[in-house]
């Protein structure tokens, strides 16, 4: 009982600790959805074994006095280099997540990249948000969908476009599959039993209902077919470079694009129009063979130069892991399921509390090292990325 009159930040200090709760709280499909990978799932430790295998050189003798945590991102000032990578079906996870994540985001003012089989709607979202929401979209087979979901996202006055080009076919997710997690988030025998077996989530889904990819619905009622049906009909696709370059040409603003993990595709992106790249193996969920963003992400630093921004996510845990993808290039880090892990943990309030780990660690580390990330040293202003 002492335990739970501890402050957050005594009983749950890492994200590890959070992750270790949520497991506690969540039926098996749902932390199987979260947690596990594609196939034998040898990328994800892989992942957390590349930040970790990265070492930081001190400047103790430094000059450098203070330190400042802020970037700029097409002209906007966000506290922390690191933001909220996009979730598909959040609230699967835990039930109202989306929206306490975005409203933690804008609280805390980090980018929020919203997904397009999210379980808020661009709408909702962008009422919530600061001018922080970013927008993630996956390819479509009707080109009408992903028309329409481009006009509700301008309208919705989101900037800054993700592409994501690392989903060409449905993955491989055997783990979850055995977990009970059917396909196209459907309710079935299994989840239902498991649900009931964790009673704090079988109360949240009666409170806030049944999740599902608010995006979407429409579209599937329009055709009188089911959201499940409808995403695995319409996400069967993948983005060409024909169809980037029509995105680029109904787009009017900034244009990331996601799942770079080599040179060649960086300048093909931006050769496409891209104005930013963003490095990812999908958080290990696509393929156990992919390389691990943070490894290769110095060389395709030397290949587009200083001046193109470079996100990054795949197995960021701590702000320390934020420092380590900076020193090797990038400009600001994603992070998907620490954030969940703390939603799942401690209800709504654990999104913040994730990001305050997330920002401690980071000051500290910043101090601890040094000049290992100079830009971000002793600086009055924060310059544009």
């Amino acid at each position: 009982m002492t335990k739970f009159l501890l402050p957050p930040e005594d009983r749950y200090p890492r994200i590890e600790d959070l992750a270790i709760q949520a497991q506690r709280r969540m039926p098996r499909f749902a932390w199987a959805f979260l947690e596990h990978g594609s196939e034998h799932e040898q990328r994800l430790a892989k992942n957390l074994a590349a930040f970790q295998g990265i070492d930081l050189s001190p400047r103790y003798l430094s000059q450098a006095t203070k330190i400042d945590t802020s970037v700029d991102i097409d002209g906007i000032s966000y506290a922390y280099p690191f933001g909220v990578a996009p979730v598909g079906l959040g609230d699967l996870i835990w039930p109202g997540a989306d929206r306490a994540i975005v409203q933690a985001a804008a609280a805390q003012n980090i980018p929020m990249v919203l997904s397009t089989v999210a379980s808020l709607s661009i709408e909702d979202a962008s009422q919530l948000s600061r001018g922080n929401l970013w927008f993630q979209l996956y390819p479509t087979v009707s080109r009408e969908i992903r028309d329409d979901l481009l006009d509700r996202a301008q309208a919705a006055g989101i900037r800054n476009l993700v592409i994501t080009i690392d989903v060409p076919s449905p993955a491989r997710r055997e783990t979850a599959r055995r977990a009970g997690l059917p396909p196209g988030g459907r309710i079935s025998a299994a989840s239902v039993l498991q649900t009931a077996m964790r009673p704090r989530y079988a109360l949240e889904v009666l409170r806030k209902g049944i999740p599902t990819f608010a995006n979407l619905t429409g579209y599937a009622e329009k055709r009188s077919q089911s959201v499940a049906s409808l995403v695995q009909s319409e996400l069967a696709a993948r983005f060409s470079p024909a169809d980037i370059k029509n995105v680029r040409a109904r787009w009017p603003h900034r244009i990331i694009i996601k799942g770079i993990l080599t040179p060649e595709d960086a300048t093909d992106a931006l050769d496409l129009g891209a104005d930013a790249l963003w490095m990812s193996n999908h958080g290990g969920r696509q393929s156990d063979a992919l390389p691990t963003p943070v490894d290769r992400l110095p060389a395709v630093r030397a290949s587009v130069g200083n001046a193109v921004p470079i996100f990054i996510d795949s197995g960021a845990r701590s702000g320390l892991d934020v420092l380590r993808a900076m020193s090797r290039g990038a400009n600001c880090v994603f992070l998907g399921r620490p954030l969940y892990y703390a939603v799942a943990a401690m209800g709504p309030k654990g999104a913040t509390h994730a990001i305050d780990i997330l920002a401690k660690g980071l000051s500290h580390s910043m101090i601890q090292h040094s000049a290992a990330c100079d830009r971000h040293l002793s600086r009055s202003t924060s310059k544009p990325l």
